[in-house]
Parts: C-alpha cells; sequence; structure tokens
C-alpha cells in the first residue's frame, strides 16, 4: 500500500523539483500554470493506485528557506483519491500571520488560518487585532504567537495535482497531489 505512495511521491518530487529548479526563488513565475500542466501530464502517465481507502495524518510547518523566504514543509503532499485527510499545519513565526489554504476549481476549498492579535498581516502592513478568520468548517487553531497549531479534516475524492498556497505570502507554495484510486468509490 505504501509502495504506491511512495513510488508517487518520488516520481512527482522528482518531476517538481525539475520544473521548480528552474523558478525564480523571489517570485511564482507567470508561466507556473504551463509547468503545472507539464507535471500534471507525468502524474497521469502512472497507473492508478488500487487501495484501501484510510485516514493520511500529514503535518505542514511553517519554516524559512536559506535564502530568508517563508516556505512550507514538506512542500509536496501526497494522498489516494478516498482517503480522508487529518491536516496539521504548525506555524512558529513570531512576526507574521499564515495560511494554508487549497482551494481549486473542483472543490477543494480548505483552510487553516494561523493569524493571532500582534502578529503582521503583509498583505496591508497592520497586525491582526482579532483571532483567526476564514477558516474551513471544523479547522481548530491553538496555541500562541510563535507556537500556533491549526487541525482540520476533508477527504481527497477528486485526483489530480493542486497547489497550497499562504496567501500572505507568495513564496510559500506547495503542491497536494492525488493520485487515482481504484478501490475508491464516491458515495452520495
Amino acid at each position: 500500500m505504501a509502495i504506491g505512495v511512495s513510488l508517487a511521491a518520488l516520481i512527482f518530487s522528482m518531476a517538481v523539483f525539475t520544473e521548480v529548479a528552474t523558478m525564480n526563488t523571489v517570485q511564482v513565475p507567470a508561466d507556473l500554470t504551463q509547468r503545472l500542466n507539464g507535471i500534471e501530464s507525468k502524474l497521469n502517465a502512472l497507473p492508478a493506485v488500487n487501495q484501501t481507502v484510510t485516514v493520511r495524518q500529514l503535518k505542514v510547518e511553517w519554516t524559512i528557506d536559506a535564502f530568508g523566504h517563508d516556505r512550507f514543509y514538506p512542500g509536496v503532499l501526497v494522498v489516494n483519491q478516498g482517503d480522508t485527510v487529518d491536516l496539521t499545519f504548525v506555524s512558529n513565526d513570531t512576526e507574521d500571520g499564515h495560511t494554508f489554504t487549497l482551494m481549486d476549481p473542483v472543490g477543494y476549498n480548505f483552510q487553516i488560518n494561523l493569524t493571532a492579535p500582534g502578529l503582521l498581516n503583509t498583505l496591508n502592513g497592520l497586525n491582526f487585532t482579532t483571532a483567526p478568520t476564514n477558516n474551513s468548517p471544523g479547522v481548530t487553531v491553538t496555541g500562541d504567537i510563535g507556537s500556533l497549531t491549526g487541525e482540520g479534516t476533508f477527504v481527497a475524492k477528486t485526483p489530480g495535482i493542486y497547489q497550497f498556497i499562504c496567501i500572505y505570502h507568495d513564496t510559500m507554495v506547495g503542491y497536494f497531489l492525488v493520485l487515482p484510486n481504484l478501490a475508491y468509490t464516491q458515495g452520495p
């Protein structure tokens, strides 16, 4: 079971690394859609998995890279179609607010907003004055500045490659890979 997910993660990570290695590290390139389509064509070449759906506990953390840019770690998440994703997003940033935002036209509208009074909103240059807003239903946020944790759950119903971002930092971009799963039958 894990071999299919691990193999797909390795192949996808190599494809992403090849594509991302040519990107400007400061800004997301204008041709990102074209590059994602290239990566997706590589994904479509992979065989579908045939695995019992499960709960995948994933942890994503805020980090700073060697150039001082805000990043997600890990930057690639891989699950099977039908898996329940139990996601934990952690930020130990003492200056800025961060989000894990997965939005796509096919229905992945999931957000964990880790902001707190006193953290900087980099979109407007002002400090937040209220608790986090705009979290997805069921998301819980705990902790204080320097140790914020958000947790939420959703089902990965649609296979494909999706992008997750921080709405406050354009360098925080990651990829959510949902492998097609022959064992998954979508209920009503």
